[in-house]
């Protein structure tokens, strides 16, 4: 079997959900004995920098200039359709042209798109001849719902919806996205086009996949399809990867800090627990692990020396070896969170908002300590200075982790959900 990923980004580096997502992926299939080649083409500004991270052939198209988005809109427009914005700013007729161009080359059995932005490329009745499967990561109606209600729920606080895809909005529109009102005009907008093209996309791929178990039933109730089903994420545990201990003084928040649900939350935590933290826990710290922190959250943790920004850091493993427990008050969300499923793997304990533990069947103050707000989570941070309690979840948590994550098991179902 030959198969072609089809996608905006590339795996390298792991400084993403997304990217550990496709690269888990991608291990997979170089490794299953049924898979003759994998070959990546990615649609973005630029090649990829780390191309020699992935053996696989690797193709590059430019994702669209500013005059091709604005046409995108229009003719989407003329022909009575809402078009999303992240699709028009991803389409560019000369990468469909060269992607086409290299499936008729490669002659793959299987392709992958990965999320609508790359799903779009391969909707056509004139596409070549091959099996299509469609990732669509998470459902993104669900996220722009949600970012809505935190916008009034939280009127003072900015809220930046673009995350990794600020790469594609070109620097005039960004403005937009600064804006309240025109921001909540956006994601209204955006919300409405995307709930009409998750459900259309269904229809255009043979198997479509999802992190989040309730968000495939969800998918399947409003498409009337069966062809959605989960994927989860395969993660391989590191070679000589030490035991776990968590005896310092310290806590993590983990992820991606331009998202706006990992951004949010943790400037939140920061302004309105940091009083209520050095009381309750004097001599503990919150290290905040994690790429693209805004000057916002600097600054606010600069004033408290219980916060530390630590950045992207690349051997993950070195400071969640020593961390007292992993913190994941999100207010707001979609999908699986990464960050929870790692402090369940290495058996970090966990206090989580139900947003953290979306997606995961896990119970609390059995595998996790729930907490929705800042009060709560400090007191349940509190619970852990306990050695018993402290191992009593580690232990737990590594279980359900194991019994529901373990590699072997993922790579049984990719197996299933891929290769059959």
């Amino acid at each position: 079997m030959r198969v072609l990923i089809v996608s905006t980004i590339f795996p390298f580096p792991q400084d993403c959900g997304k990217a550990r997502v496709l690269g888990g992926l991608c291990r997979f299939l170089l490794q299953a004995p049924q898979v003759e080649s994998l070959s990546y083409f990615q649609i973005s500004r630029r090649p990829s920098d780390h191309q020699d991270k992935l053996p696989v052939r690797y193709f590059h198209a430019a994702s669209p200039r500013m005059m091709e988005v604005a046409l995108n809109l229009t003719r989407g427009l003329l022909r009575g359709q809402l078009p999303t914005l992240q699709e028009a700013m991803t389409y560019a007729a000369e990468a469909r042209a060269a992607l086409f161009r290299v499936i008729e080359q490669e002659k793959p059995d299987l392709v992958i798109a990965d999320t609508i932005r790359a799903g779009q490329y391969l909707t056509g009745s004139d596409r070549p001849p091959a099996r299509y499967f469609l990732y669509l990561d998470d459902l993104f109606s669900l996220r722009y719902e949600r970012i809505l209600k935190v916008l009034e729920k939280f009127p003072g606080r900015a809220v930046d919806p673009l995350g990794n895809f600020a790469a594609f909005i070109p620097a005039a529109l960004r403005p937009l996205t600064e804006n309240r009102v025109s921001l909540r005009a956006l994601l209204q907008y955006e919300r409405r086009a995307v709930f009409a093209r998750e459900i259309a996309m269904v229809r255009h791929f043979e198997r479509c996949f999802l992190i989040n178990p309730a968000e495939v039933s969800l998918l399947r109730e409003r498409s009337g399809a069966d062809n959605v089903f989960q994927l989860k994420l395969l993660t391989d545990a590191a070679e000589n990867q030490a035991a776990y201990v968590g005896s310092s003084p310290y806590f993590v928040f983990l992820g991606d800090l331009q998202l706006p649900h990992n951004h949010l939350s943790i400037l939140n935590f920061v302004r309105d627990g940091a009083e209520l933290l050095s009381r309750a826990l004097p001599g503990y710290k919150v290290l905040i692990v994690g790429k693209s922190a805004r000057p916002e959250l600097v600054e606010a943790c600069s004033r408290y020396p219980m916060f530390e920004v630590r950045g992207y850091v690349p051997d993950l493993h070195s400071v969640m070896n020593g961390a007292r427990g992993m913190l994941a008050p999100l207010l707001f969300g979609s999908g699986v969170k990464i960050k929870t499923l790692d402090a369940l793997r290495l058996g970090v304990p966990l206090v989580a908002s139900s947003f953290g533990v979306e997606g995961l069947d896990l119970q609390p103050d059995d595998h996790y300590l729930h907490a929705e707000t800042v009060e709560s989570v400090i007191q349940q941070m509190a619970r852990l200075i306990d050695p018993n309690e402290h191992s009593r979840l580690s232990s737990n948590g590594r279980t359900w982790f194991d019994s529901n994550y373990s590699s072997s098991l993922v790579r049984g179902e990719y197996e299933q959900a891929l290769l059959s």
